[in-house]
């Protein structure tokens, strides 16, 4: 569950909500009632969260609706969400507690390419490698041909490095560059 404790930082969270729905809706008179229409909650629960409230649900329909990293609504990170950087991360398994605490990559998934194993719309968080680590058969983010951040799963042939698909419907085989490979993909999470 997402808490805003500081008033200060609950203004700037409803602050960065106001300036999306001035994006796509403006200023004018009943903007506010066009975004609570398009969100599908009604006017005076939007118009509360865009004035001084708002809760880890509103937060993750928000960022659904509109396209937008949760971490731009509740620390205003102002980067690509695809390249936003976790300073310090902590995984947390609801069995086995705090995992690790790293520097991660954050990186949405756009598109079915890693399905079922990842899902269109999940994050993932990418961890540096370590010194010839083994890389093969592990999920990695590299950067592809036109710069984007992406994952595949790698198979390693001699010098080659394959990067594949999880998704039988994406059949293409992509070569990848050493120079390329941001990380190995450490961790998921994505709406139920």
């Amino acid at each position: 569950m997402v808490s805003i404790p500081s008033t200060e930082r609950r203004k700037e969270v409803c602050e960065r909500i106001k300036k999306i729905r001035i994006k796509h809706f403006g200023k004018g008179h009943g903007a506010q009632k066009e975004m609570a229409r398009a969100l599908g909650i009604p006017y005076t629960t939007y118009r509360g969260y865009e004035e001084n409230r708002t809760n880890d649900e509103f937060i993750k329909l928000f960022a659904n609706k509109f396209n937008v990293s949760p971490l731009y609504i509740l620390w205003g990170d102002e980067e690509d969400s695809t390249q936003s950087e976790l300073a310090s991360a902590v995984i947390i398994d609801p069995e086995l507690g705090v995992l690790k605490s790293r520097k991660y990559k954050l990186l949405q998934i756009t598109d079915e390419s890693m399905e079922p194993t990842i899902k269109k719309g999940a994050w993932v968080g990418v961890e540096s490698l370590h010194e010839d680590e083994n890389i093969n058969g592990k999920t990695i983010g590299f950067r592809d041909t036109g710069g984007k951040l992406t994952i595949r799963r790698v198979a390693v042939k001699g010098k080659t490095i394959w990067g594949i698909a999880e998704n039988p419907h994406f059949q293409e085989m992509v070569t990848i560059a050493k120079k390329d490979i941001i990380g190995k993909v450490s961790w998921q999470f994505s709406r139920i």
